[in-house]
């Protein structure tokens, strides 16, 4: 498999691979409660959790283990968010946050969008898919307009520490080879 682009873009967001400068940008969003109220990881309290994560993404990219964009919108050179790809064997799943101004705007959708159709056109990928927290209304509604089928909830699944340490439901949206 050949790495993704460093950029990707369409007429409502630019993808940028993040670089370890944009840490303390992001970190408005990892230490929001809104923003990480339904992720899979705590959220931030120090700039410097930001940083120690940002400070991996170039060898995690190098070695194809995770790809890390920010989101900017199209026009802007503004970090709205973020989104991670995640390719394993012939499955590529994705995962995202925007900070609540951006909310709204359909530049989750639009950065999603431009994950899938890359995955679609990589020929070892035959699985593309996301999971998000079965209460969140707003990733369901993106997830099922970028492409993705729901295909079902995993009872009592996921632990979301933000919101419980019990295990919550979690959706998964997936796409495959033979719906592209």
């Amino acid at each position: 498999m050949s790495h993704p682009p460093a950029v990707l873009a369409n007429d409502l967001v630019r993808l940028r691979r993040s670089t370890a400068a944009d840490a303390r940008s992001v970190f408005d969003a990892t230490s929001s409660d809104a923003v990480t109220h339904f992720m899979e990881w705590s959220r931030h309290t120090d700039v410097s959790e930001t940083e120690g994560f940002f400070s991996g993404c170039a060898a995690r990219w190098d070695s194809g283990e995770e790809f890390h964009w920010v989101i900017e919108p199209a026009n802007e050179r503004t970090i709205a968010g973020c989104i991670t790809l995640r390719v394993r064997g012939s499955t590529a799943d994705f995962g995202y946050f925007l900070l609540p101004v951006f909310w709204g705007k359909g530049l989750a959708l639009a950065a999603a969008s431009l994950i899938v159709r890359w995955a679609k056109r990589q020929p070892n990928i035959f699985r593309i898919c996301a999971t998000t927290d079965a209460e969140n209304a707003r990733s369901i509604a993106t997830l099922g307009r970028s492409g993705l089928a729901h295909e079902g909830t995993l009872r009592m699944a996921t632990i979301r520490p933000n919101i419980s340490t019990t295990p919550r439901d979690t959706a998964v949206f997936g796409l495959c080879r033979d719906d592209f």
